[in-house]
């Protein structure tokens, strides 16, 4: 029987499967995100939603040999329908964390973690085995510098938009067009207002960031203060993370992943600045490749059979900046 890798990163907004062979051949790829008519919606994220993950999987998986085994690594449990793909023919799972993703993907053993996607976390460790991980909160009690954080400033802007020119933003006629997308022909028309109120998915919001990112992209000052606002606060976050893992003078790498810490150059700027004050000798690193490529680095190495050159293979396979193309910052 043959075997297969299946890694699963399930975001906030996106779901991502990968199917590769244990001797590093890409032999599938899925993706399922807020935007897609296939995705769900759900408390943590249309990206973590059963409707989303299922169908990241069943894409990943329409190219399967016939009668593989498959061995599942994901970040969480995956629903069962999810799975139902690889019923009989599934060999085992495993779990990793996200931050073992991305150094996995780095190439690193240790070092800071700064994931800025639809949320948010901000993770440090050490060759003498120190851990600490901050945030990762949700989008009202945490998610610092998340995609989220940036939406929901871009759409508090636009209702002061219009109270003064010093309030003026290119993103007062774009974000209601944007968010306006979401609404089904039951809904009516697009008003904000009603639109706030509602029990929205955080996918939704966090969508912004992309838009934001072009506007700043563009000079308007409103995105370019927004930007910096987020970058400012996962910077407090590192600062808060290397303080406590007593490595704010080592030189370690710091892992940039989510879509906002790579596809946003402003972003990532302001933040490599900030932190350049504090923790000089910290390595900026941004990961350009998908999410689920490191969930399938971090898990693979305790499956029988992986060919010790499957990391090389497979980086040549998953070329650098594929996360910009297909993501941008949402």
């Amino acid at each position: 029987m043959q075997a297969c890798l299946l890694a699963v990163d399930s975001g906030g907004t996106k779901s991502d499967a990968l199917l590769a062979s244990l001797d590093g051949r890409v032999l599938g790829r899925g993706r399922c995100d807020v935007g897609d008519p296939h995705s769900g919606r759900g408390a943590g994220g249309s990206g973590r939603s059963e409707r989303s993950v299922t169908e990241a999987v069943r894409r990943a998986l329409a190219t399967a040999p016939a009668g593989a085994g498959i061995h599942v690594i994901g970040r969480s449990a995956l629903p069962a329908d999810a799975l139902a793909a690889c019923r009989g023919t599934q060999l085992s799972a495993s779990w990793v964390t996200e931050e073992a993703a991305a150094l996995a993907l780095a190439g690193e053993r240790w070092g800071v973690v700064v994931l800025a996607g639809t949320g948010a976390l901000c993770h440090a460790s050490t060759p003498e085995g120190t851990s600490v991980t901050l945030d990762a909160l949700g989008p009202l009690l945490g998610d610092h510098g998340s995609a989220f954080q940036i939406g929901l400033l871009a759409v508090r802007a636009v209702g002061q938009a219009s109270w003064h020119e010093r309030h003026a933003t290119s993103l007062a006629g774009a974000v209601p067009r944007s968010l306006a997308r979401f609404l089904s022909d039951e809904d009516g028309p697009f008003e904000m207002v009603p639109y706030m109120l509602m029990c929205r998915d955080r996918a939704e919001i966090a969508s912004l960031a992309r838009l934001v990112d072009e506007h700043a992209t563009a000079g308007d000052r409103v995105a370019m203060g927004i930007l910096r606002a987020a970058a400012g606060d996962m910077a407090e976050s590192v600062r808060d993370v290397t303080d406590r893992a007593g490595v704010g003078d080592r030189a370690l790498a710091m892992v940039g992943t989510g879509s906002v810490a790579v596809g946003s150059d402003l972003y990532w700027s302001a933040l490599c600045a900030s932190v350049a004050g504090f923790a000089p000798n910290l390595r900026p690193v941004r990961l350009r490749r998908p999410a689920a490529l490191g969930v399938l680095l971090a898990g693979a190495a305790g499956v029988p059979g992986v060919d010790a050159n499957l990391r090389e293979r497979l980086l040549e396979q998953v070329p650098a900046d594929a996360i910009r193309n297909e993501e941008g910052t949402t």
